[in-house]
């Protein structure tokens, strides 16, 4: 009879509380229930329980529990948890048995099995046998890493090297092929300076636009005049202003603009001499007010001094260069 009862009562459950593991047929002892000690403090903690917490307990087994009590309950049982901190062990250098410290650590810890489950069991062997393939696994992985440290450079450097060299032949070979070859009748500079002619309009124009404007114009025009192939000056780098001048029959690559400011001195001193001489065929300037002031504004601008003016000859030198850029297609 009392058995009927006690089965007959656990089927009649309705009021549970799952933090206690409280279970009542009647509310009014579920309300008592909830006004308990233990009840508030379980669900306190539950609720003040952080969002992240884990729904699993796992002990360092491996084993996972839905409970906290659980868990409590199988570490008082688990070898690993109960296994006791291993001593520390001294290795001898004699010629008695030497004692790994590593592997007396491991047996102290794991015993015969380190893991054991219904499908898997891990001893003692394989588990040292993996710490040792690790090992030399790292080693391995340590050395290459060495090797290709220090062949990284090594590589990135012939590379660049054969990349420039290649590079450098190329435009060199094909710099040497126009230069030596397709102008090799080029005029040499001075040549050219002694063809340009200064004519009254050029003398205008300086009055105008300056000397440093005037210089380019007459070097341009007269380049223009020439044939591509028979011009003495040409430009490889328009950012650079790298020019090549052919000069007593050779081309030379113009380092430091000295021979570009050679020539802009050489075209200034001739508009300064065709001023003279335009004064001298025109006597007649001193008589009226209107040539004197014609002539004395000329002569203001072209006999200013350009000489050694760095803005000035590298304007004329940056628009003599998009004239004459060599045309590499």
């Amino acid at each position: 009879m009392e058995t009927t009862t006690k089965k007959h009562a656990e089927k009649c459950y309705v009021f549970i509380c799952n933090s206690c593991d409280f279970k009542c047929c009647k509310e009014s002892n579920y309300k008592k229930h909830i006004e308990t000690i233990k009840h508030k403090r379980l669900t306190e903690t539950t609720t003040k329980m952080p969002l992240t917490e884990p729904k699993n307990f796992i002990c360092i087994c491996g084993k996972k529990y839905n409970h906290h009590t659980s868990l409590a309950k199988h570490k008082r049982s688990c070898s690993i948890v109960n296994t006791p901190e291993p001593s520390p062990v001294s290795i001898k250098h004699d010629n008695k048995k030497v004692v790994d410290d590593d592997k007396k650590e491991t047996d102290t810890l794991i015993g015969n099995n380190i893991c054991s489950d219904n499908d898997i069991t891990i001893t003692k062997n394989m588990f040292m046998e993996l710490i040792n393939d690790n090992k030399e696994m790292m080693k391995i992985i340590k050395g290459q890493q060495e090797q290709i440290n220090s062949i990284i450079p090594k590589i990135g450097n012939i590379t660049n090297n054969n990349t420039t060299n290649n590079n450098t032949m190329h435009n060199n070979f094909n710099l040497n092929v126009f230069l030596n070859e397709q102008c090799k009748d080029a005029l040499n500079i001075s040549d050219f300076i002694d063809s340009l002619k200064i004519t009254l309009e050029d003398l205008l124009f300086s009055k105008t636009n300056g000397i440093s404007r005037g210089i380019t114009d007459i070097l341009i025009k007269g380049l223009k005049e020439l044939d591509i192939y028979k011009r003495p000056i040409h430009c490889t780098d328009i950012k650079r202003d790298i020019m090549y001048i052919k000069d007593e029959d050779k081309w030379q690559k113009d380092e430091n603009h000295d021979m570009m400011k050679n020539t802009i001195v050489k075209i200034a001193d001739k508009e300064r001499t065709a001023l003279q001489e335009w004064a001298i065929d025109n006597p007649d300037w001193i008589e009226t007010e209107r040539k004197q002031i014609e002539y004395l504004t000329m002569m203001r601008s072209i006999c200013e001094p350009i000489e050694n003016y760095n803005n000035y000859e590298r304007k004329i030198i940056k628009n003599i260069g998009k004239e004459v850029l060599i045309d590499k297609k």
